[in-house]
């Protein structure tokens, strides 16, 4: 049998089992069946098609086709994109000109996914009132096409309008419009986690059994991908799977575990428990460091604002604090120290790369600080900080925006996450005019938005990055929005079903205003 039928037939299997044992605890939880049901088979058929179709305009098109149905037939198109966001990874190729320019524009699975199902999407919201978060984005769009104005070319300058317009504009837009109640809120938290618990599972096994199953995706379709490298640290196989790249992947799976926590009042004890350890044992199997810490910082300030928020977050805090004596006692404490920057030796020059790149950037910064620093990558090269890949790795998104368009484009890109999560903290210190369950869905998007923009300290703007932390800022816009017009005041659940032999709380009432 041929390599890449292998690796097709491994996927399938686990996300079939991933799938069967998941259906009846989401459908308990909020997905309708129907939903579930179709983006399922649109997942299985995308990921198929990318293994056999050996053409990467054949998966293009059929991809196109699946996803745009899909999403007419779906109730919440959202939950549908968010269900599919990593299931393929994001290799591209340059749409062609026909002759009439070099090419039109480089499209990917990500980019598809914006075309056929967030702009007709889009283009049936209704606009809504515009607020402060809005005009940031907005701001920030702006300012990057406005730098380019004086020396790019017209052909570029759209281009890169469209990129903007496809990566930032679209997911935000969405995230921050098309939602219409705390049900279809919920289905899209689930439909997330959903989808990367079928990920995760596949990490776990990649890692476990040292075999990358996506990585000559690339090879098959004739597409190009930069990020196909499988690194190994310490000698174990960081996983991938279809987020394409290992940082992406815990970055990706650890948002997912702080938006599930928002199910754990519609689940049964076990089943929310064995579904976030494996997101979570995905996560690990990155053997990435920053998504981590950005989800135990996202997780204490999920605790801090959620319902009982005194109680769970020293209960948090406590428990936090007896893991790491337990794990430090342990036989694995020594092994696991070695992976903290600074102290342990593992990829130490990876951190003193990082160390010296951000001094060094930061000189250059303060030379050019308003629009950015002219040339830069080329005088980051000069001053000797390529790696042996021949790049600069530059993985800091924060670092990345000043040193390309300066600190008025990273204060519009950070006060336009700001005038998201802060008016949602404030609302769920208040916690009035909506239920336990709406409370914790709030709670898990705010410490999902923290974590996802900690991590990015430690990581670019690359492949499903940037798509993930638009889509909660908009999130964060949408529950205020939601919230102040009362469409979150569900009656608690009162009792618990049994569901497919298993206990599941009971769907709660419909919102008082949809």
């Amino acid at each position: 049998m041929p390599e890449f039928l292998k690796s097709l037939t491994a996927v399938l299997v686990l996300a079939g089992v991933a799938f069967a044992i998941m259906r009846p605890h989401v459908v308990a939880a909020g997905i309708a069946p129907g939903d579930f049901a179709r983006r399922r088979n649109i997942w299985l058929a995308l990921t198929i098609t990318a293994f056999v179709a050996h053409s990467f305009w054949l998966y293009i098109a059929v991809a196109a086709v699946l996803v745009y149905w899909g999403a007419r037939r779906d109730s919440n198109p959202l939950a549908l994109y968010v269900f599919l966001l990593i299931c393929v990874p994001a290799v591209d190729r340059k749409v062609p000109g026909f002759g009439l320019i070099n090419f039109l524009m480089e499209i990917d699975h990500l980019r598809l996914l914006s075309l056929a199902l967030l702009l007709p999407l889009a283009l049936r919201t209704p606009r809504g009132r515009l607020v402060l978060a809005d005009y940031m984005v907005l701001g920030y769009l702006l300012i990057q096409l406005g730098l380019r104005m004086p020396w790019d070319s017209a052909t570029n300058l759209i281009r890169t309008g469209v990129y903007l317009l496809l990566d930032i504009g679209l997911p935000y837009y969405v995230a921050s419009r098309c939602i219409r109640n705390a049900a279809a809120l919920r289905d899209v938290l689930l439909s997330f986690a959903a989808a990367c618990s079928v990920t995760a599972l596949i990490a776990i096994f990649e890692t476990t059994r040292t075999w990358a199953l996506y990585n000559n995706i690339a090879e098959l379709l004739n597409a190009d991908f930069g990020y196909r490298d499988y690194l190994r640290r310490a000698g174990t196989l960081r996983a991938v799977a279809s987020a394409g790249q290992a940082i992406v992947l815990g970055y990706v799976l650890a948002v997912a575990v702080l938006l599930f926590d928002s199910a754990r009042v519609r689940m049964s004890t076990w089943v929310w428990w064995l579904a976030a350890l494996t997101l979570l044992g995905g996560a690990m199997a990155s053997i990435s460091r920053g998504p981590l810490i950005g989800l135990a910082a996202g997780w204490i300030v999920m605790r801090a604002f959620g319902p009982d928020a005194t109680r769970n977050t020293f209960r948090t805090v406590g428990f936090a604090a007896a893991a790491v004596v337990a794990i430090a006692l342990s036989p694995l404490g020594e092994q696991l120290v070695e992976y903290i920057p600074f102290v342990g030796s593992i990829d130490d020059a990876n951190v003193t790369y990082r160390q010296r790149l951000f001094d060094t950037s930061l000189d250059l910064i303060i030379q050019s600080p308003w629009f950015g620093v002219y040339n830069f990558y080329g005088q980051l090269v000069d001053l000797g900080l390529k790696q042996g890949q021949g790049i600069v790795d530059l993985v800091n998104t924060y670092l990345g925006i000043t040193l390309a368009y300066g600190v008025i484009a990273l204060a519009l890109f950070v006060g336009a996450h700001l005038a998201g999560l802060l008016p949602l903290a404030k609302v769920l210190l208040v916690g009035r005019k909506m239920s336990k369950a709406s409370h914790l869905m709030g709670a898990s998007i705010l410490g999902a938005a923290v974590a996802a923009l900690l991590t990015i300290i430690t990581a670019s703007s690359v492949l499903a990055v940037p798509y993930v932390y638009w889509l909660l800022t908009g999130l964060c816009v949408r529950f205020v929005a939601l919230q102040r017009r009362g469409a979150l005041a569900l009656r608690p659940v009162a009792q618990k079903t049994a569901v497919a032999g298993l206990q599941a709380p009971a769907l709660a009432a419909r919102p008082a205003s949809a």
